[in-house]
């Protein structure tokens, strides 16, 4: 509950449209989480797809 609380009092200070493209990145973490926990094995799909979604919160970012 603690996450969507400060999720939406960040969009205080944050475009919507900005907030759902880093919002993105939850995926990311969850499967790099599970990775160093836990052992789990990514394909390359899965780190092509976490490069792609990481560039793209990056190229979001630099254009503010």
């Amino acid at each position: 509950m603690l996450a969507y609380l400060l999720y939406t009092k960040g969009l205080e200070s944050v475009e919507s449209s900005r907030a759902s493209i880093v919002a993105t990145v939850e995926p990311v973490v969850a499967s790099l989480m599970g990775v160093l926990l836990f052992g789990e094995v990514l394909s390359g799909w899965q780190l092509v797809g976490i490069c792609f979604v990481l560039f793209a919160v990056v190229l979001i970012q630099a254009g503010s």
